[in-house]
């Protein structure tokens, strides 16, 4: 926990100076080699799935025909294979985090309003320390923030999420993003009803929408670990982190200053369909692509508010947030990540 406890010290201390100086590249750089560091030098002890992604790298043969290498993922077989071949283990997650760590890095330099708050936020949020669980599919979100990128070019973006789903086929979903960018969200009326129901019909009728979640079967066809993603619906809930993260996006749609920023229309889409499938266990992963955008959101809006009261109340709302989740997280020892022990 030492490890931590300094890591979040440092970056807390880092992002208070980067609200006076919004962009220092060279803390930023510092922090991302450091947070790249922690994640490589872990031991597979670290993690739920750090063990696991160990034995398929070393016994390859043993897992040829896993879910985790059929389907359109076959790349992550390809991939393991590589670096199996030419190289050991320790350069295997060289590569794995090279990816994670620098393509949302780069993600984050090229959309963020304050490099530092949002890395901030990527960490206490808990997505960094969830690529020690999911790394591969972390691997996917990186690619898929890097075709984001490119968004306004339809063939670059549909090439590199195609990209993504051959480590992760929940990659696959980053193609609704392009139909969310047409929608219109609407008024403030319109989000706050539409907010309200999906958490009513979700949190209290989940089990009405059983039915719905069993007709999506057909997505098992592209790669047979959807089905354990679908099987998991219908887990507990805990009512107080729900209405955490609606009440954080309700300010920040209330705050922001248009409503056609695509990261916001990720975000309006994740609290709905949050809300009405939250209870999906680890089905929710499907979800990071459109969560994660949080963290471009919050300083976006951030320093658009002209009254600095404001700003700073809407700032301190939602740090207190993350610090609840943050917190319960590292006191549930979330994915595993307890005791941190160097390899």
């Amino acid at each position: 926990m030492l490890v931590y406890s300094v890591l979040l010290l440092f970056l807390t201390l880092v992002f208070f100076f980067s609200l006076k100086k919004r962009k220092p590249i060279f803390l930023y750089i510092t922090s991302l080699l450091i947070l790249f560091g922690i994640a490589w030098l872990r031991d597979a002890s670290v993690g739920t799935d750090t063990q696991t992604y160990l034995l398929q790298f070393e016994n390859l043969e043993l897992y040829d025909t896993t879910r985790y290498f059929t389907g359109i993922q076959r790349g992550w077989y390809y991939f393991n294979l590589l670096f199996s071949s030419y190289f050991n283990y320790d350069v295997f997650l060289f590569a794995c985090y090279s990816i994670i760590i620098g393509g949302i890095g780069y993600w984050i330099y090229k959309e963020s309003d304050n490099y530092i708050m949002s890395l901030f936020f990527f960490v206490l949020f808990m997505f960094y320390f969830g690529s020690f669980n999911i790394m591969r599919q972390y691997i996917a979100i990186s690619i898929v923030f890097m075709a984001l990128l490119h968004f306004k070019n339809i063939k670059i973006y549909v090439s590199l999420v195609l990209l993504a789903s051959l480590f992760h086929f929940s990659a696959l979903f980053a193609y609704s993003f392009l139909l969310i960018n047409k929608v219109k969200i609407g008024n403030i009326i319109f989000v706050l009803c539409t907010i309200i129901i999906s958490f009513i019909v979700g949190f209290f009728y989940g089990d009405k929408l059983t039915d719905t979640i069993n007709t999506l079967m057909w997505l098992a066809r592209i790669n047979e670990g959807v089905q354990g993603y679908l099987d998991a619906y219908g887990g507990e809930r805990n009512i107080l982190p729900n209405l955490g993260i609606n009440s954080v996006f309700i300010l920040s749609y209330i705050l922001s200053k248009t409503k056609k920023n695509l990261y916001l229309k990720l975000y309006f889409f994740y609290i709905i369909l949050f809300n009405l499938f939250g209870s999906m266990g680890q089905g929710n992963r499907i979800f990071l692509y459109l969560q994660i955008p949080i963290i471009i959101i919050i300083p976006w809006i951030y320093y658009r508010i002209k009254n600095r009261i404001i700003a700073n109340a809407y700032l301190g709302y939602t740090l207190m947030y993350v610090a609840a989740t943050a917190y319960i997280s590292f006191s549930r020892n979330t994915a595993d990540i307890i005791p941190y022990i160097m390899r």
